[in-house]
């Protein structure tokens, strides 16, 4: 029984992570992709840096995963109100949003992929599957991107590699707060992602 008692103190008394919630998440990544749809380069459909996918991906991985699919539907409704706000055409909007959610969860889906528990940066193989992950996802992105695009732009090819490029670079450089090793100290601070996201 002693035993028993110390195990659970010794348990109570190890750090927690509280990690954002779901309103935390839908305000960061609507304000980001708004403040993405200005910096399209004139004449073009994609913007030019999207970290939005970035923080969808962040946030995606500290949801557990019964939630996943709640997290998808919200990424598809803010992405698409944001680039609706922001001046896009309403079907355009709504396809980016689609899309955008798509992408993430696919990348959830690929990462965790028959893991029973969350995966962690700590080995050569983890980082293979990170980086294979990022890249599946965004290249789907991007051929569904190059979709939308495709009766309104004639590069929409060009476009949607572009969006590809542009959605993997911010995945490839926020994604990992998410699943750094615990012993490589304390939690990341908000404010280096921020400042990672402004870089």
């Amino acid at each position: 029984m002693a035993v028993s008692l110390r195990r659970t103190a010794r348990k109570d008394q190890r750090p927690r992570r509280r990690f954002p919630g779901g309103i935390l998440a839908a305000i960061a990544i609507f304000v980001l992709s708004q403040l993405s749809v200005p910096v399209t380069p004139q004449g073009g459909s994609v913007a030019a840096w999207w970290p939005a996918a970035g923080v969808s991906v962040l946030f995606i991985l500290w949801t557990p995963r019964r939630q996943w699919w709640t997290f998808v539907l919200m990424v598809a409704l803010v992405t698409g109100a944001a680039n609706a706000v922001a001046g896009r055409p309403l079907a355009v909007s709504i396809c980016f949003g689609i899309s955008n959610a798509i992408e993430t969860g696919v990348f959830a889906l690929l990462l965790q992929y028959r893991l029973r528990h969350r995966l962690v940066l700590d080995r050569v193989s983890a980082a293979w599957r990170f980086a294979l992950a990022t890249i599946a996802a965004s290249s789907l992105l991007g051929v569904l991107v190059g979709t939308v695009l495709a009766q309104s732009a004639s590069d929409a090819a060009l476009l949607g590699a572009h969006a590809a490029a542009s959605h993997a670079a911010a995945i490839l450089l926020l994604a990992p707060f998410a699943i750094l090793p615990p012993h490589i100290g304390q939690p990341t601070p908000a404010g280096e992602i921020v400042a990672q996201i402004l870089v």
